[in-house]
Parts: structure tokens; C-alpha cells; sequence
């Protein structure tokens, strides 16, 4: 075993990759119980381009030696680049379990956790890392990464400095950068940092993807050739990085109206990100079903609190907008798309409560808009109106207007097909596995269409009433005088100037809401309406 072990390491560092493979194996076969063996196989099958091949041999090395930090951490990162984000994360944190002084282990964690949208644990090992790593600016990135994800910019602005004064020409740091700077408005400086990254890293795929967020593209673009460039080197990256390249070329190539073109790329990054994924919609029919059954029997306790508006519908169907219009009113604060709704539901022992609705305690419901209300007024002490954001919250709605008698909900509604194509079109984080299939989105709008609808009829107009994008772009004014008097507030002039707004966005609608409005995008769908079968046929009920 020794020889073949020796020979294998030998061929390995001169690049005969076959060679080395072809001695790991004959050194297995005298000692098929070696996992550094299979760990090291793994990383020759990994560099020669096998990788599903090197995941099982790395898996090996897990199960013959499961205490070893190393082996878990790389096989946490081969399963990331397959897009397999649970499982890395899974033996990511077995690794920092097995090893947690071990700064390397905790940053590639916090990398895998911004991946799949937990911004809350990512922040804290991304924190550890800069304690044990802090002249890497890999930690700060990660960081500065997680409070961005965490809708909290300003808190990320220091950390990104910081990167930035580590590693001024790193592409990453600054096209991170990049993305702070469109959270927070300041388009110009954006795209001027975009296109620093590009000048230091012509071929950086994170420069490129944040320069097509911070621009539009037009025919014949300059920049489009870059882009287009690294488009051979689909199969060679990662299946984060494939995704991100498909969505950047589709943005691009809409922007200069090559839309089949792009319809193609947004449907590989769709049916990539989506691969694996299970289907969430029976569940959510399910649950759907339960939830109506429970409507007729509705009892409100607690305080009528004007405090709490929700403004719920699909994603990409204006909450941003009409969040940031009500945010300019001087009585009003937007605190976006803030989880807090459904973690009090949990912290208040009401996680499961869709299961059998009519048994809801009605203390416990008083005791949940107790709850929300404090902890919603600390956001904001002054504030007469918080608006929470949460499309999702759709389905919480029922328990909203139990616990909170006096919360005032705005529905967004755009046109279906409008609606989920822009849906298909933009990269969700993790968690929207309907966004990647037409049809599944589809069948998931008439979801929220018909529970939200049944609340509205339940509810009244009092309590809840409807914006319409198409209406609200045609007559701005209009509408926004509506829903500032369904909030019971006087008019405010200043909600007429919704770009200067000067709180941070980190939603898809980061750069739109900070246009002025128009109907750029009302019937978008006629420009892809040969590729929407799947999803006229889920909106028609077939």
C-alpha cells in the first residue's frame, strides 16, 4: 500500500491526474479502510473534473473517519458546487463542531449559510472568523454579506470597508460593495464600483453579475461582450456560479430585447436551482384548505392598534413600491420584509396552528399581539404606522386579524401572467422553489389569489383593501391617497416623491423603486407569450 500511496502523491503533484487516480485505487484495494487514502482520491477525482465520483470518495472518508474536521469541511464544500446546500451545510457544521477554533471551517460555514438565506447564523460565524481571521478579507466579505442579507446595509457598510482596506482589488469586496451601494440608492456610485471590480478582474463573474444589476443594457452593448465570455465556462463552475452567469446573460440580453435568447438562460438557471427541490405546493393547498375552514369562525381579541399595517400578495407585484411611497409619510415607517410576524407566532408556542385553526387559545392570541406590537414599536419608537413587508405573510393572514384587531392590510395584485413571469425572471434565494418552474408558479399565485381574496371578503374593506400595480402606475396620486386614508392618516405630499426615500431596499426592487413610475413593465408578457404555455395552462386551472 505504502508504494502505490507514495506513487499516487508523486503523480498528483506533476498533474497526471489518471495516473495518480488509477494508484489511490490499487492503494485501496490492500487497504480499502484508509480514508485519508479516499480523501486524496477524492481530491485528484475532483481536479480532474469527476465530481460526482469525488464526492462519493470523499463521502467514504466521512464514514470511515467521521471525527476528522478536514475531511467533513471539503466535503462540504464538493456538495455546495453540486448545489447540494443542505447537505454542505450539514457537514459544515459538523466540521466547526469537530474543530471550532478553527477560523477557516467557521467562514466557509458563514459562505454556505448566506448561500441558502440564513443571515442570523451566518452573521455570528462570520463574526467568529474575523476575531480568528481578522486580516482575511474573505471574513469581512462574509459579514459584511450576512447583514446585507439581513436587510441591515447600514450595518454592513463597516464591515465592507474593512474588506475593501484588506483587499482594495479583490472582485468579490467590491462587488459586494456593489450591492450595498443599490441597497441604499446610490445607482451611480454602484455601477462606478462595478466597473472598478471589472477593471481590476476583467473576467470576474461576481463583478460582471453586480455590473448588470447596476445597469441597463442596450443593443450592441460594450459591456456585453465580457459577459458573454465566460458563457463556455458554464460547465466548469459551481451550480451557484451557473446560476448567477444564466440570470446575469438573461438580464442583459432582455435589456437589449433579445428575448429569446434570454428566455433560454433564464430557464437554465431556473431548471438548475430547482433541481432536487421538492415540491412545496401540495402542502400549501393543504394548508390553504385548513386555513379557509377557519375563517367563518373568526373571533379578534386584544387592542384595535392602528400601529401594524401588513402588506402582503405575491412577490413582484409591488409591495416595494407601495412600501416605499407610505414610508415617505412622516407618520409612517417601512420596515420591509421583516420576519418578525412568524417568529412570535413560533416564540408564542402557535407554530403549528394552520393544523387545526378553530382550536387557537384566545389568550394566546392576545398574548401574540401583545407581542408583535412591542416588539414592532421598538423599530421604530416615533412612528404612528410600521409597515411590515412580508409577501408571505399572505398566509398568516387569519391569525393577523384575530391578534391584531386594529393592524390595517394592504393586498398587492398584479396581473397573473405579469406577475409570475417576473417571478420566473429574478433570482430568489432560497425558499421559492416555485419561482423556477412556470407552472408551479402559476398554480402557487391562484394559491395566494384565493386565500387572500376569501380574507379580504371576510375582513372587509376597513380592514384590508386592494392596490393593483397597473392602477397604481397609471394614477400614482390616486392610489396613494387611498391607502394613506385606509392607514386613517392625512395626506403627506411627500409620498408623491417616492425615489428620494431614504431608506435601504435589499428586495429584487432595488433599483426600479428608485426610478420614477411608470408602465415599463405592465404586459411584459407579451414579450415571452411562446414561451408560457406551462404557465396559462396553471393559471387556467388545468
Amino acid at each position: 500500500m505504502q508504494g502505490h500511496h507514495a506513487a499516487a502523491r508523486a503523480l498528483r503533484r506533476q498533474g497526471r491526474l489518471g495516473e495518480a487516480i488509477a494508484r489511490y485505487r490499487a492503494a485501496l484495494a490492500a487497504t480499502p479502510g484508509a480514508a485519508v487514502l479516499q480523501a486524496e482520491m477524492a481530491e485528484c477525482l475532483f481536479a480532474a473534473g469527476q465530481a460526482e465520483a469525488a464526492v462519493k470518495a470523499l463521502g467514504q472518508a466521512v464514514r470511515l473517519d467521521p471525527d476528522n474536521a478536514t475531511h467533513r469541511g471539503n466535503l462540504a464544500m464538493l456538495l455546495a458546487r453540486k448545489g447540494d446546500l443542505a447537505g454542505a451545510i450539514d457537514h459544515a457544521r459538523a466540521a466547526v463542531r469537530l474543530a471550532p477554533k478553527d477560523g477557516a471551517l467557521r467562514l466557509r460555514l458563514a459562505r454556505l449559510l448566506i448561500a441558502a438565506g440564513h443571515p442570523r447564523e451566518a452573521e455570528a460565524e462570520a463574526l467568529d472568523a474575523t476575531r480568528r481571521l481578522p486580516r482575511e478579507a474573505a471574513s469581512w466579505i462574509a459579514l459584511a454579506g450576512a447583514r446585507l442579507l439581513d436587510q441591515r446595509p447600514n450595518d454592513a457598510e463597516a464591515p465592507s470597508a474593512r474588506a475593501l482596506a484588506l483587499a482594495p482589488n479583490d472582485a468579490e469586496a467590491l462587488s459586494l460593495r456593489t450591492d450595498l451601494l443599490l441597497s441604499l440608492g446610490r445607482l451611480a456610485e454602484a455601477e462606478a464600483t462595478a466597473r472598478l471590480a471589472l477593471k481590476r478582474q476583467p473576467t470576474s463573474l461576481a463583478a460582471l453579475v453586480a455590473l448588470s444589476k447596476a445597469k441597463t443594457f442596450r443593443p450592441d452593448d460594450p459591456d456585453w461582450p465580457a459577459l458573454a465570455a465566460l458563457l463556455p465556462s458554464l460547465g466548469e463552475r459551481s451550480a451557484e456560479e451557473a446560476v448567477k452567469l444564466h440570470f446575469a446573460s438573461a438580464k442583459a440580453l432582455e435589456d437589449m430585447g433579445r428575448d429569446d435568447e434570454a428566455f433560454a438562460h433564464y430557464q437554465a438557471g431556473n431548471s438548475l436551482k430547482g433541481r432536487g427541490l421538492p415540491d412545496e405546493l401540495p402542502a400549501l393547498s393543504a394548508m390553504v384548505d385548513s386555513l379557509e375552514r377557519w375563517t367563518p369562525k373568526l373571533r379578534p381579541v386584544g387592542e384595535g392598534d392602528p400601529l401594524p399595517v401588513f402588506i402582503v400578495g405575491m412577490p413582484r407585484s409591488g409591495t416595494t413600491l407601495v412600501e416605499q411611497i407610505l414610508d415617505r409619510h412622516r407618520a409612517i415607517h417601512g420596515a420591509g420584509e421583516i420576519l418578525l410576524f412568524g417568529e412570535r407566532v413560533v416564540a408564542n408556542g402557535l407554530g403549528g396552528y394552520s393544523a387545526d385553526p378553530q382550536g387557537l387559545d384566545p389568550e394566546r392570541l392576545a398574548a401574540l399581539g401583545a407581542d408583535y406590537r412591542d416588539r414592532l414599536r421598538g423599530l421604530a419608537p416615533r412612528a404612528g404606522r410600521i409597515i411590515n413587508k412580508t409577501p408571505g405573510n399572505w398566509l398568516h393572514l387569519g391569525l393577523i386579524a384575530a391578534a391584531l384587531p386594529g393592524a390595517r392590510i394592504i393586498w398587492c395584485r398584479r396581473d397573473p401572467v405579469d406577475c409570475c413571469l417576473s417571478c420566473f425572471r429574478n433570482l430568489f434565494g432560497q425558499g421559492h422553489a416555485w419561482t423556477t418552474d412556470l407552472g408551479r408558479a402559476g398554480r402557487y399565485y391562484r394559491l395566494q389569489e384565493r386565500l387572500t381574496g376569501h380574507w379580504q371578503a371576510v375582513l372587509g374593506d376597513e380592514r384590508m383593501t386592494a392596490v393593483d400595480y397597473e392602477a397604481l402606475v397609471a394614477d400614482p396620486e390616486a392610489e396613494a391617497r387611498r391607502l394613506v386614508a385606509h392607514l386613517g392618516l392625512e395626506w403627506d405630499e411627500a409620498c408623491l416623491d417616492h425615489t428620494r426615500g431614504g431608506r435601504a431596499v435589499t428586495t429584487l426592487s432595488q433599483v426600479q423603486v428608485r426610478q420614477p413610475i411608470t408602465d415599463a413593465s405592465v404586459g411584459r408578457g407579451r414579450r415571452f407569450q411562446t414561451h408560457l404555455g406551462p404557465l396559462l395552462t396553471a393559471l387556467d386551472g388545468r
